[in-house]
């Protein structure tokens, strides 16, 4: 397994201890693994930086799953 699987893996664990319910853990996951790859890429395209692309993205997710 790659770092960037694992750190995707890694953030999805901590994003779901956010979350209270089976129902919303599933609908958060669902939406996480259709929207990752291209919150990332629009991110990459306005920030044109990895880094700093990977963490707004991360920033994004935290504060869905704050909110679910």
């Amino acid at each position: 397994m790659n770092s960037k699987k694992r750190r995707g893996i890694i953030m999805l664990y901590l994003y779901l201890t956010l979350i209270d319910t089976d129902e919303d853990i599933i609908r958060f996951t669902k939406l996480y693994e259709q929207y990752r790859h291209l919150m990332f890429y629009i991110a990459q395209d306005i920030l044109k930086d990895e880094h700093q692309s990977e963490d707004a993205v991360q920033e994004s997710f935290l504060r869905i799953a704050k909110n679910f």
